[in-house]
């Protein structure tokens, strides 16, 4: 084999042990939830003014949520998955969302670990406004800053 031909086989045999890393440090062991869009739903893309990795703290929780205000989140956000690292639970990575009929939340449901919605707002001027924690049933559990 001629050594243009060997580089060119190492480098990218290179490339691929470093693109599986990196895609195991970006999951973190984290639970992987998808959700099947519902009929009536609208299937959702989050747009990039939303994403991004966010650290965000609980400002209001009402109605027995079983986080107090003032505790600690990140929450990475891509235009199809939602990473939810909420301090004192694993992980979890939502995936599909679906979008309100104005366009401007985008709702992640976790149907696989805690029953709960996670439904990001934009502000009117744009970027990320909260993330509202909201029952499978409707009912307000509080909302990160």
């Amino acid at each position: 084999m001629k050594p243009t031909k060997k580089l060119t086989a190492f480098l990218l045999f290179i490339s691929v042990l470093i693109s599986c890393t990196s895609n195991e440090k970006d999951n973190n062991n984290c639970e992987t939830c998808t959700y099947a869009v519902a009929a009536g739903e609208t299937a959702g893309s989050v747009p990039t003014t939303l994403q991004g990795e966010f650290n965000l703290t609980l400002d209001i929780s009402l109605n027995g949520y079983s986080k107090t205000a003032g505790t600690k989140a990140k929450f990475i956000i891509d235009a199809k998955q939602l990473t939810v690292e909420i301090d004192g639970d694993e992980c979890l990575i939502l995936k599909n969302p679906t979008v309100s009929a104005n366009g401007v939340e985008f709702t992640f449901k976790d149907t696989c670990r805690d029953n709960i919605m996670y439904a990001i707002s934009e502000k009117s001027s744009g970027g990320l406004n909260e993330i509202n924690v909201v029952t499978l049933n409707g009912q307000f559990y509080g909302q990160f800053k």
